[in-house]
């Protein structure tokens, strides 16, 4: 398929996450995380608080990485669509399907809304995926990158932890 078609796809995926994301009002488990992230008063009472959370930390990481930027709650919905927008660029790039199919997913429930408007660890899970199956092919030569993804995957939640070792 021709790359600008692709971009096409990836232009109107991206606006509608924008649109859908602006007009998101968070859930509590959503905020919950971001709280958490904002208000530990030391980096170790953050550790201890989210290791009560039952999933690896990579996300909440991040979260506190911006709070301590200063950056306000809408960060939190920026970096997530990022992260969708980067993980739909490479499943377009990389994925050995037809258009059509790479549109249907694109733009099907999960990837649309579950992975993509709801802020939780699912998108950094599904960019993370996506880049162990793209350099999937070059895994002996770049082992340590592939490892690196691997290690990355793990830690975004059980089901990616489960992915990542098997």
């Amino acid at each position: 398929a021709p790359r600008w078609i692709e971009g096409l796809l990836l232009a109107a995926f991206v606006a509608l996450s924008i649109i859908q994301t602006v007009h998101h009002a968070p859930w509590r488990d959503e905020a919950h995380v971001w709280l958490i992230a904002r208000y530990a008063p030391t980096l170790r009472a953050f550790f201890h608080t989210f290791g009560y959370e039952g999933s690896p930390g990579l996300w909440i990481l991040l979260l506190r990485g911006l709070c301590d930027l200063g950056l306000p709650y809408c960060a939190m919905a920026a970096l997530h669509v990022a992260l969708i927008a980067a993980a739909a660029a490479l499943f377009l790039r990389y994925a050995p399907f037809p258009l059509l199919v790479k549109g249907l997913f694109l733009f099907g429930y999960f990837m649309i809304f579950e992975y993509n408007v709801i802020a939780r660890n699912y998108a950094i899970s599904v960019l993370l995926l996506f880049a162990v199956a793209a350099l999937y092919p070059a895994r002996f030569r770049r082992p340590w990158a592939y490892g690196g993804l691997l290690a990355l995957l793990a830690q975004t939640n059980v089901h990616s932890a489960l992915l990542a070792g098997v």
